[in-house]
Order: C-alpha cells, then structure tokens, then sequence
C-alpha cells in the first residue's frame, strides 16, 4: 500500500516536472537573444580591355592608316623577287584599358593578286631581333606594363617563286591586333578563370584610297562578302570594314541584308575625316529609310551623314554608334536595340524608340537648338530610354527641354533613366510643338528640373478623345533622374 501510494507521488512529481520543463521550453521560444552584424560594400568596377597600335614612340596612333613595307634606306618603293625580303617600320601595341590581355597579329586589307601570298612568308621580329613565325605570335600587356616592345612585320618572297608571279601586284596592306583577357587578374580561386577566352573571329578588310567611285565599289564589295553565308558554317563571317582618311562613301538601302534568315555583323570604322552617308535611293511609304534588316551594324570614329534618310530599320538586329559625329538629324531608330556611346550630336535625334524598345546614349554631347532627344513610339512597348554621362547644351533660344516626350499612345509606356549628365541653356519653358492630328500641351508638372533650374524632361499630351495623342495615364511614364 504504502509502495503504490510513493509510486503514485513519484509520477505525480515527474509530470509536474515535465510540465515545467515544457512551459519554460515553450517560453523560451520568446525570449532568444539575438544580434546582427553587416558592412557596407565598396563598388563593383567592370574591367576594360582596349588595345591601339601605335608609332615606334609609343604616343601616335596609327589606327586606321595603311603600312607599308620599305628598302633598308627607308623607302617604300620597292619591287619584290624571288628571294627578296623587306619590313615594316617599327610600330608597337599599347594597352589603354584596365585588364591584362594577350594579342594575335593578322595581315588586312591586301588587295589585288591574291596569289602573291602563296610564296611570301610573313613573320613578326622583336626588337632583338628575335623572329616568330606571324600565325603562331602571341604576346602580352599588363596595367603595368601597358606597352609593347617595338615590332616589324616582315616579309620574304619564296626563292622558288617562277614566271608565274612576275608583274603581280598586292595593295593597302593593313596590320589588325585582335586581343582577350589573358590569366592575371585573380578571382577567389585563382586566375585561371580566363584560360579559355578566344580571340574575336573577325575578318577585317581595309579599303585602299582611290577616287570616290572606287572607294564606293570597295565597299559594296566588302559588304557583299560580309554578309554571304561561309561555306563551311553556313554562316555570313563579323567582318570589320576600315575606310581610308578624307572619304566620302554611301551605304545604300539594304547593302548590309543578309539572306533571309541570317544574321550579319558588320562594322565600319575610320576617322572623323571619313564621312559614311546612309541613303535609300528607292524610298517606299515609309519615306526614305534605310533598311538594313537582319544586319547587326556598328559604325565608329566617323561622321555619319543622315540628310537623305528618315531613319535607319535594321529590324532583328543591333545598331551601334560609337565614337561618331552626326551633323543632321535621326529621325527613325527602329532595331532590337541602339547604343550610342561617346557620338556628337549637332542635330537631335527626333523619334527614339519609333520601333526600338531599348535605347542607350552614354558619354555624348548633344549641342543642338532645343531638344537633344525626343522620344516617339506607335507600338512597342515598354521603351526603355537610358540616357547615362551625357552633356546637354540648348546652343539656341527654343524653349525646349533636353530630352521630351512626343508621343502618347494607348498600350505604350516609357521607362526613362537619366544618369548623371550636365545640362546647360535649357531654362525657358518648354513649349507645345503644332500637330495637325490634335490640339497638343504640355501639362504643368510634367516638368523635371535641376536645382538650377534647367528643364531635363517635359512630356507633351493630347486633347481628350485623341487617337494617337492622347492623354497621359499614371502608369505609362517612369522617369528616374540621378
């Protein structure tokens, strides 16, 4: 008896024990301590990697120019023969972008009797001397040591070389260095994360001097080459076009449209004496476009003339501009996506986003009469507008802001970043242009403006019941200004 009644005091004990525990347990769940630590975060920098050839003294840029091979005196009137070998004059390869990187010597632009470079050889020699055969040549530029050694392009002509290659001619030599990232830069494991980066499959062609007509003629040529389909992997090859200096050559209406289905990349370089005039010599309804679908097409360091189009379409591609100066107005960008980086405008560009969803300007200057940039869009949606490290100078009296809004649609909205770009000259009140379709305004807090009191931004809207200008709704506009 007296054993049941302490065996039923022990569990009676071990259950209010084992409720307490649980109670406090249960209680506990309240009542941890806690505490956080965090650290702010410098910046992310992207890396660059830019290379130039340069003259023996290491500052002059020869981009762009035609080399010559010359006679031990210096001349570059020379005659080949079996047996003969000559050289360039020394030239050397500079790093001006923040990645190490490794580079490949190729030979461009030779035209003429093709033949020839069956019996030359071609080889690159050091400064000491030292000769590396021109296909196997590889060398390499750190940040800190961002400057080749001076190198020669040398070639010697076969001593087998018959009858066969007698008055054969090769011209417009060019020297082209093609450059990755090379196994330097450190990630947490190491640096060997670059081991595999190619080098550019690019075919460049540079075009020789010549009258207008020929220079013309080279260039169709160059572009109908770029833009055939390789037999080997039934696609058109990149191809990077280098013009000569103080030339004016035309880029007709579909000139850059590969067969259907394609995809061509095609890249048009020169200087700012070089001017590249886009032309439709058989304008349709849509006016006169340059159309060039299907083309990716990249101009740079040259002056772009658009007096004669009203727009370029290169629908299923990318247009790029960099480097270029425009001295007339873009009226039309339609593609998959303009890029505009470091150009100059005289002139506005007036309707982007006419059939481009993504439109970027970084680092130009717009020193134009009013506006530098209008946007304009019947039907894609949303357009994405950045506008990033530009300068803006209103070098007329129009009461205009930098950068407007023209177009409200139904469907249509507008993504527009503006960061930090300067503007100067834009502080009267924006005003509504004429339109013949609707009664036009801009509305009283469509306005954004700097502390100063520069107009960045202004909107203009339609009269109630418009059909393409219609009134603007709170969810198709989203500026953001940094």
């Amino acid at each position: 008896m007296t054993s049941s009644k302490s065996t039923k005091r022990a569990l009676i004990s071990s259950a209010l024990a084992l409720l307490m525990c649980v109670t406090m347990l249960v209680g506990a769940t309240f009542a941890w301590f806690t505490d956080t630590a965090s650290t702010g975060v410098n910046k992310i920098q992207s890396g660059t990697l830019k290379v130039d050839i340069v003259k023996a003294d290491g500052e002059t840029s020869i981009r762009n120019e035609s080399m010559s091979f010359v006679n031990k005196d210096g001349s570059a009137d020379i005659l080949w023969e079996p047996g003969a070998t000559f050289m360039t004059p020394a030239f050397k390869i500079k790093s001006t972008g923040s990645l190490a990187l490794k580079y490949k010597l190729t030979l461009n632009g030779i035209t003429g009797d093709n033949m020839l470079l069956k019996v030359i050889k071609f080889s690159v020699v050091k400064a000491d001397g030292t000769e590396v055969d021109l296909d196997t040549f590889e060398g390499h530029l750190t940040p800190d040591a961002a400057l080749s050694e001076a190198l020669y392009i040398k070639g010697h002509m076969d001593e087998t070389a018959n009858n066969d290659y007698q008055g054969k001619t090769l011209e417009g030599l060019g020297i082209t260095v093609v450059a990755t990232q090379d196994t330097v830069e450190n990630d947490s494991f190491g640096n060997q994360y670059d081991r595999y980066a190619q080098y550019p499959d690019v075919t460049v062609v540079q075009l020789a001097a010549g009258d207008e007509t020929a220079v013309n003629n080279a260039l169709k040529d160059a572009i109908a080459a770029a833009k055939t389909a390789d037999a080997a992997t039934g696609k058109p090859t990149p191809t990077q076009i280098v013009l000569p200096s103080n030339t004016a050559v035309c880029l007709d209406s579909g000139e850059a449209t590969p067969a259907q289905g394609l995809t061509s990349d095609i890249k048009i370089t020169g200087d700012k004496t070089t001017t590249v005039k886009l032309r439709n010599t058989n304008p349709g309804s849509e006016g006169s476009l340059s159309y060039q679908d299907g083309a990716n097409l990249t101009f740079q360091g040259i002056t772009v003339d658009t007096e004669e189009i009203k727009g370029i379409c290169a629908r299923g591609g990318v247009v790029t501009f960099i480097d270029c100066t425009f001295n007339s107005e873009l009226k039309q960008t339609i593609a998959a996506k303009f890029i505009f980086s470091g150009c100059t405008f005289t002139k506005p560009v007036s309707q982007v986003g006419y059939g481009c969803k993504n439109v970027i300007f970084s680092n130009c200057k717009f020193d134009t009469d009013g506006y530098g940039i209008k946007i304009y869009s019947e039907g894609n949606s949303p357009v994405n507008l950045t506008v990033k490290n530009c300068a803006f100078n209103n070098s007329g009296s129009a009461a205009k802001s930098a950068i407007f809004l023209d177009h409200i649609k139904d469907g249509i909205s507008y993504n527009i970043t503006v960061d930090s770009c300067n503007f100067s000259g834009f502080t009267a009140t924006p005003t509504a242009n004429y339109n013949k379709w609707a009664a036009r305004m801009i509305v009283a807090d469509s306005f954004v403006k700097t502390s100063d009191g520069q107009y960045i931004f202004s909107y203009q809207t339609g009269a109630e019941g418009g059909s393409y200008h219609k009134i603007l709704t709170g969810d198709q506009l989203v500026v953001t200004v940094k």
